[in-house]
């Protein structure tokens, strides 16, 4: 009895780690994500007390830059370019970071 209760548990538990239920709240509001410029998304980024501006870890060309927080030159803060990276091709520079997009 009480093999079949433990059992019938931990199945249980099991199970809800791969297939979970969602629970959603209202209906569509039809605005794409992508076009509300007031919507912040996470960008990859390294913070150091002696920067003015955090380091962005992703390639900057692939998603809109007015997702990002702060306001800035994002191109000098950005470590995956040619000057940070030199002698790597675009897509390997690419291919070492995180990848941004909706």
């Amino acid at each position: 009895c009480l093999l079949v209760y433990f059992g019938e548990t931990g199945y249980t538990s099991v199970r809800r780690l791969f297939y979970g239920k969602a629970d959603f709240v209202g209906e569509s509001q039809g605005i794409d994500y992508s076009s509300v410029n007031e919507i912040q998304a996470y960008i990859p980024q390294i913070h150091a007390l002696k920067l003015s501006f955090p380091l962005l870890c992703c390639d900057i060309t692939t998603f809109n830059t007015e997702q990002i927080e702060w306001t800035g030159d994002f191109a000098a803060n950005c470590v995956c370019s040619e000057e940070d990276l030199p002698g790597l091709t675009d897509q390997e520079r690419v291919n070492l970071f995180s990848r941004v997009g909706w």
